[in-house]
């Protein structure tokens, strides 16, 4: 049976669903998804239906048909999450300092998490816009005049 699983606000692709903001909340993040005739649910890390808390990296977005059978099975990507806790923190830069300076082996949906700009490789470069989202400084600005004085 051919199904089309969309969102306006995650990318879904391959076995992966990204774009996925820190802190988003199970029961929010399903919100988000339009499947006609079908259930979609999320299991932790651990494999075990979540129906609170946090989306954590690692974790699955599971599509059934009216069977309850599994049609598809997505990863679930939160950029910067490295510890699967849903949360990006100075742990998680931490983690990932250690890998980039000794090049560890991760799994696949880890080191999409660690590409944090995207640009599909892990650096510095990533490195650097989790510390600003960390501290608070990966901020948008945007004026509604075309000019402005400052004194």
């Amino acid at each position: 049976n051919e199904y089309n699983f969309s969102s306006v606000v995650y990318d879904i692709s391959d076995d992966y669903i990204e774009n996925i903001s820190m802190n988003t909340d199970v029961t929010l993040f399903l919100k988000y998804f339009d499947i006609a005739g079908y259930s979609v649910e999320v299991l932790n890390v651990n494999g075990e239906k979540q129906v609170s808390g946090n989306v954590v990296n690692g974790s699955r977005t599971v599509v059934r048909n009216k069977n309850n059978e599994v049609v598809k099975s997505y990863i679930n990507i939160i950029d910067g999450d490295i510890d699967n806790d849903g949360d990006v923190s100075g742990d998680d830069f931490a983690k990932i300092g250690e890998v980039l300076v000794n090049d560890y082996e991760l799994e696949g949906y880890q080191v999409k998490a660690i590409d944090v700009d995207g640009d599909k490789e892990a650096h510095i470069n990533d490195l650097l816009l989790l510390d600003k989202a960390i501290s608070g400084g990966y901020i948008s600005i945007s004026l509604d005049k075309e000019s402005i004085f400052l004194m």
